[in-house]
């Protein structure tokens, strides 16, 4: 008797199991219970501020302008009252289209960790800025429960006067300038439109103004795809017909380390077990990615977090327990990543007439390669460095040119000097 009731308890706790396993591959919309929505994004980025005053900053990059919702930024540092001239800064991107809402919660868990001791050693390194979310509409209407297929902000694009849920918006992604409506010309009713015209999006401008003023060195951007082409991949800038970007074969080599610790979620393809790190060619489409690093020589990574099921369908609103799987694993990712790499970043600092040139686009030479690089707001500027090249060939735009040095076991910084 007692044997038959383990086998019915057995068979009952495997049941249960099985609901569990099959249930976190698909989507669950309204949203899981984990997920921020408008108002508890709001009292969380209160909380850290409050618990952490001396570690984080919370400003307002700009405003929405349809609901003239805030654009919130999470400046972290070890101590935000002292200048870190010669940290190299990161930005995180959570979400920028409102139906991938998972970056938020990789943004605002990462935030945390780095603030309650589990990956503060980071900040040893590094300077972050974080933007939770660069589309609060969208994100407002998507989690909040009103639509998960809404992508865009709010703008009123079809002009009559009230937002319309399938016509209207912007998709912020399409935006930027570099590249803007090259290769698809979209209608304004379409899931993709690119705006009437580039730079045209509050939400771009805003992170527009704050990139002119902060030189960042790496950005990461989280994103999701709805229709499952791209989930579990890493893109960054860019491979054209025209040729790859300068720094293509240094940004495959952070990607490789990025997916090297990020194991997929999802099991459909069967031939890799990381994700991806796409290398073929990129399109041309107004991507912030290529804007970043084009116009603002910052190292760029968008990660497509989410996957296909066992029945082909992408998940993109995963329940609470595969979140945090996901969450937690794409955390892990960064920080290894991060600290790896921090071995092999060297310092400059560009000085002329003994100042400090804040801003500055200068250019590096190796392998037979110039690269941009832009000092920060203090003069400094980073070059990483995984082949422990010790010598660089820096050029400034007046044509003065010099060789600096680096140990790899010294990470003193070293100056370039401008010819008067």
């Amino acid at each position: 008797m007692q044997k038959k009731l383990d086998n019915k308890i057995i068979i009952c706790l495997f049941f249960m199991v099985s609901i569990r396993l099959i249930y976190a591959d698909y989507n669950v919309f309204p949203l899981d219970s984990e997920y921020h929505n408008e108002y508890t994004l709001s009292s969380t980025i209160q909380n850290l501020t409050s618990k952490y005053p001396k570690q984080v900053d919370r400003s307002v990059l700009g405003y929405t302008e349809t609901d003239n919702k805030e654009i919130i930024l999470l400046s972290i540092k070890k101590n935000i009252n002292i200048i870190n001239k010669d940290k190299p800064n990161i930005l995180v991107i959570g979400q920028i289209h409102s139906e991938e809402p998972i970056g938020v919660e990789i943004a605002l868990k990462f935030a945390n960790l780095l603030l309650d001791g589990k990956q503060k050693s980071l900040l040893n390194h590094y300077n972050f800025f974080i933007i939770p979310t660069l589309n609060p509409e969208g994100f407002s209407i998507v989690n909040n429960g009103i639509s998960n297929y809404h992508r865009k902000n709010k703008k009123d694009t079809n002009h009559n006067g009230k937002f319309d849920l399938i016509e209207d918006g912007v998709d912020l992604n399409r935006n930027f300038s570099f590249n803007w409506n090259v290769e698809e010309k979209t209608e304004s009713n379409n899931r993709y439109y690119a705006g009437e015209k580039p730079l045209s999006e509050n939400e771009v401008n805003a992170l527009t103004n704050f990139l002119q003023d902060n030189q960042i060195f790496i950005t990461f951007s989280y994103h999701s795809s709805f229709n499952g082409t791209y989930n579990e991949m890493i893109f960054f800038p860019y491979n054209h017909d025209e040729g790859k970007s300068p720094h293509f074969e240094i940004m495959t080599d952070i990607a490789t380390r990025l997916s090297s610790k990020l194991p997929i979620d999802y099991f459909l393809k069967t031939d890799k077990r990381l994700y991806a790190v796409h290398t073929s060619k990129t399109n041309k489409m107004g991507y912030l990615r290529d804007y970043v690093y084009e116009y603002f020589q910052s190292l760029a990574f968008d990660i497509e977090v989410g996957g296909i099921n066992q029945e082909g369908q992408s998940v993109v609103f995963p329940p609470n327990s595969k979140l945090s799987e996901i969450i937690d694993k794409n955390i892990n990712s960064l920080s290894l990543c991060l600290t790896d790499i921090s071995n092999n970043i060297h310092k400059g600092l560009l000085v002329k007439q003994g100042r400090p040139l804040p801003l500055t686009v200068i250019s590096e030479n190796s392998s037979n390669i110039k690269k941009n690089i832009r000092t920060n707001q203090y003069g400094y500027f980073f070059i990483y460095n995984p082949q422990n090249q010790d010598k660089f060939n820096i050029f400034h735009q007046d044509n003065t040119n010099q060789n600096l040095i680096f140990n790899p076991d010294n990470h003193n910084i070293q100056i370039f000097h401008i010819e008067n």
